[in-house]
């Protein structure tokens, strides 16, 4: 007797990425899988495009067998012969779990929403691309859970599925106006829908009537009876060891029910509310910590949530007069912020670049790669005006090619504006001193901030010398071992004239300001690109 081969179950995986690509560009997917072309971009996935071009989606299937490691994946973009990694870390997520309750042959959906250079992943228990199925089945079960899961994917910045969850919110709304809809909710499902709905109704929307909000309250109370009560001095140790989000969504769904006169806990446990209240506030204060002592590491770590979460409630203790941070940090959380959110265009970079960018062999890629300096004439061409406008004898220990691969994107696009204004964008190549090494990063990284050079003679921009010796007495700081560090920019210049002090911009049709032979100020960051550092003595 011929035996039946047993069909393995499968998953099939909707991958989603939140991303504004002009065309005729296009985003294709790559990662550990054979499918996703093991890190060989010509053989990844290329992704669709829907709503628009702000989104863009692929199906893959995937078995068992596929998932005995981690998922391992990250986004490139193609324009013509150009590719352009995401910045980001490479995304990690394990699915194996998943198929533990798979029949044979059975086929189980599931989307993993993201966004254009963030790390995380959000792991949607459904086709995301096709919410058809869901919202037509009329199972209120089904919609409750697709609703919650949507609502996580939003607060973590994932706006991608904007549409989706619209879809998905209308038919909530319709069907928990059946009476016995509400009892089907988990204290879970009501926490997150309360902590929503709230947000919705200060923001002048309300997604509920107030008799369906009411019905969802009262579930959760009647369910938060189970647990609120069992919280004391001695559970609170357990609290501790959770992480920060379970920390917060714990104190938020007891911060709820307080404020609705409802809190079902005794007057003596009140001081539990308030050590909640205060692992809250000291989440922000590690945060704070981390931002004094590494901001850029800690900035780029962060979620495009927690990215907006922070900064507003580091805007608010500013509005307050109490400021948590200096003004740099909060530069840099404005910056990060613009650069999540721009357009993304796929602009040539210098040909003699290394070629990293284009393929490793993990797919691993930092934002910026410094890297040494080894051609003789690439060398030669750097070194020949700073030595010879130094002052002084120099010994050069080393020279950096700084290749910032989005931060170029933001330069080569000023400079084609400039080109186009002007005929050319008159670069030049100038001169900028830094203080401390950590600034270093910061600048190689985001730019040159208006924050270190306030109150200029010639305005209040970012100044770059015409020759290293201006910057070379006064505006570098020596390295323990002795060592001093220079950064050698390209400068777009554009259209200047004669600076004076006090200027906040320049004048109407002009990009920069000059107190010719001294120096160039400029009030636009992405007009000046930090190519090289030179490290001295």
């Amino acid at each position: 007797m011929a035996s039946c081969a047993v069909v393995e179950p499968q998953i099939a995986v909707t991958v989603v990425v939140g991303a504004v690509v002009l065309p005729p560009n296009r985003i294709i997917l790559t990662g550990t899988l054979p499918m996703m072309g093991a890190w060989h971009v010509e053989q990844g996935v290329v992704l669709g495009t829907h709503h628009g071009g702000n989104m863009w989606s692929c199906r893959v299937m995937l078995s068992k067998s596929d998932l005995g490691r981690a998922l391992v994946f990250k986004f490139v973009m193609e324009g013509g012969p150009c590719l352009v990694w995401e910045t980001c870390e490479n995304r990690c997520t394990v699915l194996g779990s998943l198929f533990a309750t798979l029949r044979p042959a059975e086929v189980r959906k599931i989307s993993l929403v993201c966004q254009w250079n963030n790390p995380h992943v959000s792991i949607v228990g459904f086709d995301v691309a096709d919410v058809a199925e869901i919202v037509g089945g009329g199972n209120f079960a089904t919609v409750a859970s697709a609703m919650c899961e949507m609502i996580e994917v939003l607060n973590n910045g994932r706006s991608v599925i904007d549409s989706t969850f619209g879809q998905i919110s209308n038919a909530f709304v319709q069907l928990i106006a059946s009476e016995p809809n509400a009892e089907k909710l988990t204290l879970g499902q009501c926490t997150i829908l309360v902590q929503y709905c709230n947000k919705e109704w200060e923001k002048h929307r309300p997604l509920l009537p107030d008799g369906d909000f009411d019905k969802i309250v009262n579930r959760m109370n009647s369910l938060s009876s189970i647990h609120i009560p069992a919280l004391s001095n001695a559970f609170l140790n357990e609290v501790l060891t959770l992480d920060p989000d379970s920390i917060v969504a714990l104190w938020r769904q007891a911060q709820i029910l307080y404020s609705q006169s409802r809190f079902s806990i005794d007057n003596g446990d009140w001081n539990v509310f308030d050590e909640m209240a205060k692992l809250y506030e000291s989440k922000f204060q590690g945060e704070w910590y981390l931002l004094r002592t590494n901001p850029l590491e800690t900035i780029l770590s962060l979620s495009d949530f927690g990215l907006k979460e922070l900064y507003d409630h580091l805007s608010q203790l500013w509005k307050a007069h109490t400021p948590a941070v200096p003004d740099l940090i909060f530069d840099l959380f404005e910056k990060e912020i613009a650069d999540r959110n721009e357009p993304i265009q796929v602009y040539p970079f210098p040909t003699y670049w290394s070629a990293r960018h284009e393929r490793l062999s993990n797919g691993s890629l930092s934002p910026i790669d410094f890297v040494p300096v080894t051609d003789d004439a690439e060398r030669a061409s750097i070194l020949g005006k700073f030595t010879s406008t130094l002052g002084t004898t120099a010994i050069i220990i080393s020279v950096h090619r700084i290749q910032n691969y989005g931060y170029w994107q933001e330069y080569y696009r000023r400079v084609q504006r400039l080109s186009a204004r002007w005929g050319s964008s008159n670069e030049l190549i100038l001169f900028h001193g830094s203080f401390a090494r950590e600034m270093q990063v910061v600048a190689a990284r985001y730019g040159h901030s208006k924050s270190i050079c306030p109150c200029g003679s010639i305005g209040d921009g970012i100044y770059f010398a015409i020759n290293s010796n201006y910057s070379h007495n006064g505006y570098v700081t020596k390295n323990s071992d002795g060592s001093k560090e220079m950064f050698v920019c390209r400068v777009s210049v554009g259209h200047t004239t004669k600076g004076r002090l006090g200027l906040k911009s320049p004048p109407p049709t002009f990009d920069s300001v000059t107190n010719y032979p001294v120096m160039y100020c400029i009030f636009d960051q992405f007009q000046a690109y930090a190519e090289y550092v030179i490290r001295y003595r």
